[in-house]
């Protein structure tokens, strides 16, 4: 039986895409950019995680980023984007 890593491999050398690219770098920013939005419960539910230990990494990255930026957009009238926050949080997850 194929695991899901094995088919996604299988994939993608079908079709000929970057080979730098895996299942887990998809998986992470995945993760990364649901941390956004969501709880460490809805991303358990997404990737079928078992402890809610596997998702605070991503939610903690994310909440600290936002507070920065609430920090900054009230005393320097400062926004990031989305993409700035989800590079942030691929650096340090």
């Amino acid at each position: 039986m194929k695991t899901t890593a094995n088919r996604f491999n299988d994939a993608r050398n079908s079709a000929n895409h970057f080979m730098s690219l895996t299942s887990y770098n998809v998986g992470k920013n995945c993760a990364t950019k649901l941390a956004e939005h969501s709880t460490e419960y809805q991303m358990m539910a997404v990737f079928d995680w078992q402890n809610a230990n596997e998702a605070r990494p991503y939610i903690k990255a994310a909440n600290r980023l936002k507070r920065a930026e609430m920090a900054m957009n009230q005393k320097h009238g400062i926004q990031l984007s989305d993409g700035v926050i989800s590079n942030y949080l691929k650096k340090v997850n």
